[in-house]
């Protein structure tokens, strides 16, 4: 059974399960940290550059990457196209990549994304940052992997390079499981 923690409880959970959140923002992170208590991942309930709306619960029975960033963000934007990568390596039947933009308008967004490879990412976004703080989100990047059934199970603070071999074994265990 999953119970409803509070924000700092969260943040605590969060900041144990992931070393890297006393790192500089510029310090790459080499592997998904485990989150050591099961968290539903909060509401995501936002649409994407096209205009249609996301939900968590529309990715239920997938692993789900939950990708925060904005186009100012040096490290953000590096990462940016890793995602994109992994997005069209794994299978899009058990896997779904979401890259949820805080902040950026659509034109900033598309010109960023047009300076990119981003083929197979879906581009959310968050205009307002209204989920900064449902998702206790302190700096950017910062990522979220959901299992199947919706639990937050590893967090990411900082960039990643999320084709690497490493960290697609572990997505790919996760979603076998």
């Amino acid at each position: 059974m999953v119970g409803v923690i509070g924000r700092r409880q969260f943040l605590r959970l969060a900041a144990a399960a992931c070393p890297l959140a006393i790192l500089p923002r510029s310090a790459a992170a080499s592997a998904l940290v485990e989150v050591p208590a099961s968290l539903e991942g909060p509401s995501l309930d936002i649409p994407d550059l096209g205009g249609k709306l996301h939900r968590l619960a529309d990715y239920r029975g997938k692993v789900t990457v939950v990708a925060f960033w904005a186009a100012w963000c040096p490290p953000c934007r590096a990462e940016i196209p890793s995602l994109a990568r992994l997005s069209r390596q794994l299978p899009a039947e058990r896997f779904a990549i979401l890259a949820v933009n805080l902040g950026d308008t659509s034109e900033r967004i598309g010109r960023f994304l047009d300076q990119i490879d981003d083929d197979g990412l879906s581009v959310l976004t968050d205009l307002a940052s209204s989920l900064a703080s449902a998702w206790h989100i302190r700096g950017l990047p910062v990522s979220y992997v959901l299992d199947p059934a919706g639990q937050v199970r590893y967090a990411v603070m900082g960039s990643l390079e999320w084709d690497s071999p490493a960290i697609r074994d572990q997505l790919l265990k996760l979603g076998a499981s």
